[in-house]
């Protein structure tokens, strides 16, 4: 058990190193595809790897990939990670591009983009590319945005917990993993209803201050089990009192608002078409 543990610590040291140096190259990287494999068995690119291939090769490949935060608190992508987890299909697709394998070591794999390599202007296109389809997406998804502070707390409660979830064993999972990560995925869905004016606010605010409790007692029995690490713990429970602190600013900002600009009413009203009958 103890040289299990001790060859995991060594590996997880190995792959801060490499990721530390990664980060550094990727500041100036305009001809490679650095991938580095992740202590869980999966693979990340982050800094203009995670660019190219998010919003330019993947384009080409006629998939959807996502840049994601990055959760390490050590030597932190601040512009998001892509991750995977078949290297076998993301070989196949690099072939399909005809970008081919320069390095492969222990805890890392270079491509060459070769032919495919780019300028400075044309990374700064590509995240600038991306920003915009964030923006415009968020804008499609909630065409009236309220309370965007509230908004932003629940896309980081959902993101703190998933992360723990994927990496349980099938066992963990079953037990609390998916019904915590339904929990919190469910609270951002409900609010995106509730600021698109098909649920009423109110009644969202007060059941999620009850699925913010349903979290932390899950928390709870996930510690029982040691199904998180603590320092996750830590970030999850964290998260759930910043989320719970901006439910009740939010109630409070709605419920002086209302005499005022009548903003719950407009919102329910948003239910009924145009000739009054109300969308069931």
């Amino acid at each position: 058990m103890g040289d299990k543990a001790e060859a995991g610590r060594k590996r997880k040291e190995n792959y801060y190193k490499i990721k530390a140096k990664v980060l550094e190259k990727e500041k100036t990287n305009h001809e490679s595809l650095y991938v580095v494999e992740m202590p869980d068995g999966w693979y990340m690119m982050m800094g203009n790897s995670a660019t190219i291939y998010a919003n330019d090769l993947a384009n080409r490949l006629k998939i959807t990939v996502k840049i994601i935060p990055d959760r390490d608190y050590r030597h932190t992508a601040i512009d998001g990670i892509v991750t995977f987890q078949n290297l076998e299909v993301f070989e196949r697709r690099m072939k399909e591009l005809k970008i081919k394998q320069r390095h492969k070591s222990e805890g890392i794999i270079i491509y060459d983009l070769g032919e495919n390599a780019y300028t400075d202007e044309r990374i700064e296109e590509l995240k600038h590319k991306n920003e915009v389809r964030i923006e415009r997406a968020n804008k499609l998804i909630v065409p009236e945005v309220i309370l965007p502070e509230l908004k932003l707390r629940l896309q980081e409660l959902s993101r703190a917990i998933h992360p723990g979830v994927r990496n349980m064993d099938p066992a963990g999972r079953d037990l609390v993993g998916r019904e915590l990560d339904g929990i919190a995925g469910k609270m951002v869905e409900d609010f995106i209803l509730a600021a698109n004016g098909w649920d009423d606010i109110f009644l969202f605010l007060d059941r999620s201050i009850r699925e913010l409790a349903r979290i932390e007692a899950k928390v709870g029995l996930a510690m029982v089990h040691q199904l998180f690490k603590i320092n996750q713990v830590e970030h999850i429970l964290d998260e759930v009192g910043k989320t719970r602190t901006e439910v009740g600013k939010a109630h409070e900002k709605i419920k002086k608002n209302e005499p005022k600009s009548g903003t719950a009413k407009q919102i329910r009203e948003r239910k009924e078409t145009k000739d009054g009958k109300r969308v069931l």
